[in-house]
């Protein structure tokens, strides 16, 4: 598992790591240890899946009290403005960022 960037987020300090998660599974965030995990398998899907997967997960921090079908939808309607917007994903760097030693 591989840290690749710190953030605040609602006022606190979380970590996202990229590493491996159990089959379906495209992100975690563990809401005590302030740490969101993406699936290492998002690196090979398309920017706008990375970018809807991290944001949906980003939501469940700030507002840990929304339902998943919340998270779910908000999370897929904000990352299609963005793409709308065009707002892309480095995913060559976030790949250099994972795999650098």
């Amino acid at each position: 598992m591989k840290k690749v960037t710190s953030l605040k987020l609602n006022g606190k300090m979380w970590s996202v790591w990229v590493g491996e998660l159990p089959r379906g599974t495209w992100g975690i965030c563990y809401d005590t240890s302030h740490k969101i995990v993406l699936n290492v398998k998002l690196l090979k899907k398309k920017p706008q899946f990375i970018i809807d997967t991290a944001i949906h997960e980003a939501l469940h921090a700030v507002f840990p009290f929304l339902t998943e079908f919340a998270v779910e939808q908000a999370g897929t309607e904000i990352a299609r403005l963005l793409a709308r917007l065009g707002v892309d994903l480095d995913v060559d760097a976030l790949n250099r960022r994972v795999h650098e030693e």
